[in-house]
């Protein structure tokens, strides 16, 4: 986080910066805990709710205090050891609450109106923070339709350029085979070379796009490797089958 804390934000630094950082927690999780403790010292900062003791004390069973703040034992530290709240018993529904007396919130006003506006700072800045993606999980049937999907896409473009491809093809020996040449009329010989010149040139594009083709398979396959938790290295299926690896010639008979 990029602040510089005062003296008098020690405390609420060292208590929340661990909230704040913490990895195995969502952006929301923090946001949701930080904005919770804003209305708790808030309230208290309020010279007139404070009053109130309604707005002095957090019931540790209510499902929203569970759920967004004591989920991170930091945050329920803060409100203990910087800020002056008991973790007591209620008399009359024997249920554990947090609670601070008016003295002592008029005593710590200094320091609730800075962690306060520590919590502020920190709550704007993951509100504007970019959040990281979630690493997206896939199932065996997922992981083969995008595979399915990719090659059909893959094979889909292919045809077409063949298609295109063939078609050009076709309109030149034509032309030839018909004169229609700015260079007059051709020999046999003349279009026979023109003819193996083009098939060459439309063999090297399909091989280029056969090879652009296996990238993207490949890159498809590395991106399914990655993001599938349950991927890992091993045998082929026809190996694991019979047990045994391809053997070649050098393995049966050596190098002599």
């Amino acid at each position: 986080m990029c602040r510089n804390p005062s003296t008098s934000n020690l405390g609420a630094v060292s208590h929340l910066e661990p909230l704040v950082t913490d990895p195995n927690a969502s952006q929301q999780q923090k946001v949701d805990c930080l904005k919770l403790l804003k209305i708790v010292l808030k309230n208290l900062s309020d010279k007139e709710k404070r009053k109130d003791s309604k707005y002095r004390q957090l019931r540790l069973e209510n499902e929203k205090i569970k759920n967004k703040l004591i989920i991170f034992p930091c945050a329920s530290q803060l409100l203990i050891d910087h800020i002056g709240f008991l973790k007591v018993i209620d008399e009359t529904t024997k249920e554990q609450i947090l609670r601070i007396d008016e003295s002592s919130a008029i005593q710590n006003d200094d320091i609730i109106s800075t962690s306060l506006q520590y919590i502020l700072d920190a709550i704007t800045e993951l509100s504007t923070a970019t959040p990281a993606p979630a690493k997206k999980y896939l199932s065996e049937k997922q992981k083969a339709r995008i595979m399915l999907e990719e090659k059909e896409k893959q094979d889909k473009i292919f045809e077409n350029q063949q298609r295109k491809r063939n078609l050009a093809l076709m309109k030149k020996e034509k032309a030839l085979k018909s004169g229609d040449s700015k260079a007059g009329k051709l020999s046999e010989k003349q279009r026979a070379r023109i003819l193996l010149e083009e098939k060459q040139k439309q063999e090297k594009l399909i091989d280029h796009e056969q090879r652009k083709k296996n990238v993207a398979m490949i890159k498809q396959d590395k991106f399914v490797r990655e993001n599938d938790p349950n991927w890992k290295s091993g045998v082929s299926a026809a190996c694991a089958k019979s047990g045994t690896g391809i053997s070649t010639f050098r393995d049966k008979y050596g190098e002599n």
